[in-house]
C-alpha cells in the first residue's frame, strides 16, 4: 500500500491585507533622498571639525608622551617640526662608547664582582646582556605600551604591586636600571660640559710659553653622536592628512610659519612654552599648547594666543 503526498491549499489572506505598490515604494525612496540631501550638508562641517579636533588631540598627546619618554629614560630628546612637509618627529642623540669605558667594563667582567661591574657602568660602559633600559625600550616597542603605562608599571614595581609589576619584561632589575640611568645622565652632563669647553676661546698667556704640561697631548675631541629617530607607536613620525596643516609654531614666544622648527625636551621636562596653530580647508582653527609646568599637552578650539 503506497501513501500519497497530501497537498494543502494556500492560507487565505486576511481581509483588507495588500502589498505595497510600485508607486508607494517610489514615494518612500524619494522621501529618503530628500531627507538625506537636507541632512548631509549639515553633517559635513561636523565631520570636518571632528577631523581637525582629532589631529589637535593627537598633537597634544604627542607632547605629553614626549615628556614622559624623556623623564622615563633620562634622555634628552629633540623635536623637529617641518612646516614645509607638514610632518613632525623626534630624535635622540646616541653617543658612541669610549675606549676607557670599554676597558673598565672588561676589567669588571674578568673580576666577576659586582663592584667591578658597577664601576664599569659608572664609567659609561654598555653591557648588552644587562642593559636594562634597552630591554625596557625594546619591550615597550614590542608590547605597544606608552611611556605613561611604562611609568605606571615601574611605579607598581617600586610599590611591590603584583598587578603592575607583571607588566614589566622578564628579568628586569629595577635597581640596576636606576644605576644605569644615573650613569647615563652623568655621561650626558659630561658631554655637554666638554662640548662647551671646546667652544671656549683662549687668548695667548704665559702658559703658552711653558709648553705642554703632560707628555700625552690632551684633547676633548671625540666621536660625534649619532641621531636616532624614535620608533615608539605614540612618538613615531607623523604627517598631517590632506586638508590639515600646522600654520605656525611658537617656541618661547618666537613664532615661525615655514621651514624647520627644532627644540629640545630634557629629562627634567620642557623649559619653554610651545604652541601650535592647526587649520583646515574651511579656515577652522585648533590651538595646541605643550605646558612646561604640567608636562602635558592641551588643545582648544579657535585661533588663540600661543
Amino acid at each position: 500500500m503506497t501513501r500519497q503526498a497530501r497537498t494543502y491549499p494556500p492560507a487565505p489572506r486576511p481581509a483588507g491585507a495588500r502589498g505595497f505598490t510600485l508607486v508607494e515604494l517610489c514615494v518612500v525612496v524619494v522621501i529618503i533622498g530628500v531627507v538625506t540631501a537636507v541632512a548631509i550638508p549639515q553633517l559635513i562641517p561636523l565631520i570636518a571639525f571632528s577631523e581637525i579636533d582629532g589631529e589637535a588631540r593627537r598633537l597634544a598627546g604627542y607632547g605629553s608622551a614626549l615628556v614622559a619618554e624623556a623623564a622615563l629614560f633620562k634622555t634628552p630628546l629633540t623635536v623637529r617640526v617641518d612646516l614645509d612637509k607638514q610632518e613632525y618627529h623626534t630624535i635622540r642623540l646616541v653617543y658612541p662608547e669610549q675606549e676607557e669605558a670599554d676597558a673598565a667594563a672588561m676589567e669588571g667582567a674578568q673580576g666577576g664582582t659586582a663592584a667591578g661591574a658597577a664601576s664599569a657602568g659608572a664609567a659609561g660602559a654598555k653591557k648588552p646582556a644587562g642593559d636594562q633600559m634597552a630591554m625596557l625600550r625594546e619591550y615597550a616597542k614590542s608590547s605597544g605600551m606608552s611611556p605613561a603605562q611604562m611609568s605606571n608599571a615601574l611605579a607598581g614595581q617600586a610599590k611591590n604591586d603584583p598587578r603592575l609589576r607583571g607588566m614589566l619584561p622578564q628579568g628586569f632589575d629595577q635597581e640596576l636600571a636606576d644605576e644605569q640611568m644615573n650613569d647615563k645622565f652623568a655621561r650626558f652632563s659630561r658631554n655637554i660640559l666638554e662640548t662647551r669647553a671646546k667652544n671656549v676661546k683662549h687668548d695667548e698667556g704665559f702658559l703658552d710659553e711653558i709648553g705642554p704640561l703632560f707628555e700625552k697631548k690632551f684633547t676633548l675631541e671625540e666621536e660625534k653622536p649619532v641621531e636616532e629617530e624614535l620608533g615608539d607607536p605614540v612618538l613615531m613620525r607623523r604627517k598631517l592628512p590632506e586638508g590639515l596643516r600646522i600654520e605656525s609654531v611658537s617656541v618661547n614666544g618666537e613664532r615661525k610659519g615655514r621651514g624647520m622648527v627644532e627644540f629640545e625636551v630634557s629629562p627634567l621636562g620642557m623649559d619653554q612654552v610651545t604652541g601650535f596653530h592647526i587649520v583646515n580647508r574651511d579656515g577652522e582653527y585648533m590651538t595646541v599648547w605643550w605646558d612646561p609646568l604640567t608636562g602635558r599637552g592641551v588643545s582648544r578650539a579657535g585661533k588663540l594666543d600661543i
